[in-house]
């Protein structure tokens, strides 16, 4: 038994572990099913083609790299990516934060779009666990003191993300890249390099594409003129089904029988041999202490499973067209392997416990006439010979990938292409509220910032009445009497008394000074019933404590 896996070197602690939990490689000799796998090499990525660029190769005489080592390679594989993707790239740059403190960025990248220079601020953890919530936040207060670059399109960049950390980054429009969207993006490298790959490609099994182009760059916007598409792709993930059915029966000591039955489909990712219906307990992600069962956002493996109970259709070609790129991502698990780990779940599954009565040993109470029967536990634990594996499929879900850009900020849209499930939307969703995961507080986008390109709701984002443009709070001016908000260059009046900006609806000239004055400092005089300035008035005071306004023109 190996003390380290042979595939991704990850610590194997179960010495009778027949394959790696980690990357699913096995431990026993390969059979001709395994051996037949990646035919294609030039059009497929494994789950080791990633893990050999960001983890060190591991054995029993060379000790791993340290926690450093990692981040540092998997900060080089995140700029050889983003390179690849036309970005310029500096790592680990030093800059002064707006505290006056030197801090250290993992990747700063920019790109030119015609007259618009992007950047991405990029974050790197090669963590051994999944990245918390915690982490996203520390980014985000790193973020916030630094105003040296106004748009800085955060990159999260980690192997897992628990999903707190996941709707957290999506509240603040965080772009996460886990193992997933690294093979992605390195097997759209490599498609590229060799050449144009958007050639007619049928599919065994598939989930219909449903979501079309039209309708996942389609935009509830009131200004979605302000926004473009930068890149769209569409990823055929591949998932196995598999059909299985249990019938066991065993006898308790008393020599009662129990049965075990039970018939179902279980999913399995093609790609890291995850099987996404197995019931094991999850990270807890909490918003107090006092309710810590809250789930801020399902996982992607949930929201592929909701999606894989609906029925594919067999030989399904993939739709080609010009306006995006359509790729298919091959299984990087056996068939075998993914048996081994659907066997492993079912056998959790279908552990039952029965109580039966011991004989003979029953235990007297000294302060009752009766006796009380003493009862044991039974365990019936299925075998592989119990569990028949009726059907194997492989089923590519249509998984969407669209990149937005308005002004200088990128957005990424993630959805499932056949009934529209959504993994990620920041485009959809107003940054600006605090309280995030749950659909009750999140409010939906209704325009652009034409300025600094922000996406936001109705609370914070407005339209200019003279030139009918949207901005932000931050690039807006509001009236301080009514409260709307203009352009800059569209309300300069200002009042002679206060100096507060207000607009010509709500601004008055004095027929008396002849200067402006908003409505705050404006009065009616008790005596002729023209309205002046406060400044040109008097005030007098009755018995009865009621002021009494009178302008110069009524004193003279």
């Amino acid at each position: 038994m190996p003390k380290f896996c042979h595939n991704c070197g990850k610590t194997v602690k179960d010495e009778d572990a027949k394959f790696c939990n980690e990357c699913g490689a096995s431990f026993i000799e390969k059979t001709n099913e395994e051996i037949k796998i990646n035919k294609n090499e030039s059009a497929v990525i494994s789950n080791k083609d990633i893990k050999s660029e960001i983890e060190p190769t591991v054995n029993e005489n060379i000790s791993p790299l340290s926690n450093k080592d990692l981040g540092n390679k998997l900060e080089a594989f995140t700029a050889e990516i983003l390179e690849a993707e036309g970005w310029s790239v500096k790592k680990n740059e030093m800059r002064r934060l707006d505290s006056k403190f030197i801090a250290e960025w993992d990747i700063i990248a920019t790109k030119k779009i015609k007259d618009k220079t992007l950047t991405k601020i990029v974050e790197c953890k090669n963590y051994g666990n999944s990245v918390q919530r915690e982490k996203i936040d520390a980014f985000i207060g790193k973020l916030s003191s630094f105003s040296e670059i106004k748009n800085p399109n955060p990159l999260f960049v980690s192997i897992s993300f628990t999903d707190g950390a996941r709707a957290q980054a999506e509240n603040k429009n965080i772009t996460l890249w886990d193992k997933n969207d690294l093979m992605e993006k390195m097997l759209n490298i490599k498609i590229g390099r060799h050449g144009n790959q958007q050639k007619e490609i049928i599919l065994p099994y598939a989930l219909p594409l449903l979501i079309d182009y039209t309708k996942i760059t389609n935009l509830e916007l009131k200004n979605p003129d302000k926004v473009s598409v930068s890149r769209a792709r569409l990823f055929w993930r591949p998932f196995y089904t598999i059909k299985y059915s249990v019938n066991v029966s065993k006898s308790d000591p008393t020599g009662k029988s129990h049965t075990v039955k039970d018939d179902g489909i279980c999913y399995v990712d093609a790609q890291d041999g995850t099987v996404l219906n197995l019931p094991t307990p999850k990270e807890n992600d909490t918003l107090f202490d006092i309710f810590p069962t809250i789930k801020f956002k399902d996982s992607e493996e949930d929201l592929f499973l909701k999606e894989l109970k609906h029925v594919p259709e067999h030989d399904y070609p993939i739709p080609i067209t010009d306006e995006y790129q359509s790729i298919r991502i091959d299984s990087k698990i056996s068939k075998l392997i993914a048996k081994e780990n659907a066997i492993s779940s079912i056998i959790y599954v279908n552990t039952k416990t029965f109580n039966y009565e011991v004989k003979g040993k029953r235990k007297k109470n000294d302060d009752f006439d009766f006796e009380f029967p003493e009862t044991r536990d039974f365990n019936i634990v299925p075998k592989k010979g119990d569990i028949t594996i009726k059907e194997t499929q492989i089923v590519h879900v249509p998984k969407w990938d669209i990149e937005f850009i308005s002004g200088e900020t990128i957005y990424r849209r993630e959805v499932i292409g056949h009934k529209g499930t959504i993994i990620a939307d920041p485009i959809g969703h107003c940054p600006q509220h605090k309280i995030i995961g749950l659909e009750l507080f999140k409010k939906n986008t209704i325009a652009v910032c034409e300025t600094d390109g922000k996406a936001l709701c109705k609370d914070h984002v407005f339209l200019c009445p003279s030139c009918k443009k949207w901005n932000c709070e931050d690039h807006s001016v509001k009236c301080s009497i009514c409260g709307t908000h203009y352009c800059s260059e569209h309300i300069t009046n200002k009042c002679s008394d206060c100096e507060s900006l207000v607009c010509d609806k709500c601004l008055l000239k004095c027929p008396i000074c002849g200067q402006t004055h908003c409505k705050k400092h404006w009065v009616k005089c008790d005596k002729c019933n023209n309205e002046v300035c406060l400044s040109c008035t008097t005030t007098k005071t009755s018995m009865l404590v009621f002021k009494k306004y009178i302008c110069k023109k009524c004193q003279s």
